[in-house]
Parts: C-alpha cells; structure tokens; sequence
C-alpha cells in the first residue's frame, strides 16, 4: 500500500514539465490504458488509473479493487504491452460502496469542464465524502478536479471554486 500512496503522489505532485514530457513518451491516452487493463484484470472496479515515469520510463498504472485487495495493471504507455499484473493486499471497499458514480464517469465529466489530456484518476474518500478526483494537462500546466461521486457535480478546479461553491469555511 505505501508504494500505491507514494506512486499516486507522485503522479498528484509532478511538476508540468515532467508531466508535458510524460505525455509525449505516451502513444495512447489514459481513457485507452483503462480499457486496456480492464479484461486484464477480469474483476474489480475501478479505483485510480495514472501515467507515471518509471525509471524514465512513461508506464500506465491502473488499479481495480476486488474485495479487500486491488488488482494493480502496468501498462508501458508507448507500447500498451502489459509490464506486470499484481495483487495487493489494501481494502477500497468503502471507497467502491461510497461512490455512486464510476471513475469513468467522474473522468468525462472533468475532461468535459476542462479539456485536455487526462494524467491520473482515483476515486477516494475526502473529508468522509467520496471524491472522484482527477488530474488533467491543459494549457501547458496540471489541473485538478475533484468531481462528487455521487451527485457528479464539480466541485474544484485546481485551487479555483467551482461556480456556487462556498468559500472555505463558509456554508453554501
């Protein structure tokens, strides 16, 4: 679990640049990697897809939960060959029970407010609400936008309020 956390991190924390050269290293969309991983792991539902450098590598990571584990696929994004297929031990169930809405789904949405090229999803439980939160490149920089998974409005942009959103510490 703690190599998924820092992964995501990773992912969630890589400066544009990186990111920019990431995506030219990659053949194929993130949207394609997910359909490509998904009859790899035969089960599950989806909880966080991301493009990431591995060892200068640009890799696809697409993870289902399954019960009390997860399914992790790793995808080489220039070639769409399979790199590894690995079980791990770390329970997403409330994170699967809590969202209404697919990760899919919470990914059309984000690309629909902002479009550009979608760099990482996951789906996760966010001061006790379920967040579908995604990292998009446009514009030469990463956006992040956190959709509500159950009622798939958008609720941030990056550090931008969504339109209706109430200040921080200020009820709607």
């Amino acid at each position: 679990m703690s190599m998924i956390l820092t992964v995501l991190v990773a992912a969630m924390t890589a400066g544009d640049d990186e990111v920019a050269a990431l995506l030219k290293k990659a053949a194929y969309p993130l949207t394609e990697a997910i359909q490509k991983a998904t009859p790899i792991a035969k089960e599950g539902v989806l909880v966080s897809a991301e493009l990431e450098d591995d060892s200068g590598k640009a890799v696809y990571v697409v993870e289902f939960a399954v019960d009390k584990k997860v399914i992790e696929i790793k995808l080489d994004a220039a070639t769409g060959e399979l790199l590894k297929k690995d079980v791990e031990e770390d329970d997403k169930s409330d994170v699967v029970k809590a969202c209404r809405l697919p990760l899919t789904r919470g990914i059309e949405i984000a690309v629909a407010r902002v479009p550009g090229k979608l760099v990482a999803a996951e789906a996760e439980i966010e001061d006790g609400k379920p967040i579908l939160e995604t990292k998009i490149f446009a514009d030469g920089k990463v956006l992040k936008v956190k959709v509500d998974a159950v009622t798939g409005e958008v609720l941030k942009i990056k550090g931008r309020k969504a339109e209706g959103e109430a200040k921080e510490g200020e009820k709607k």
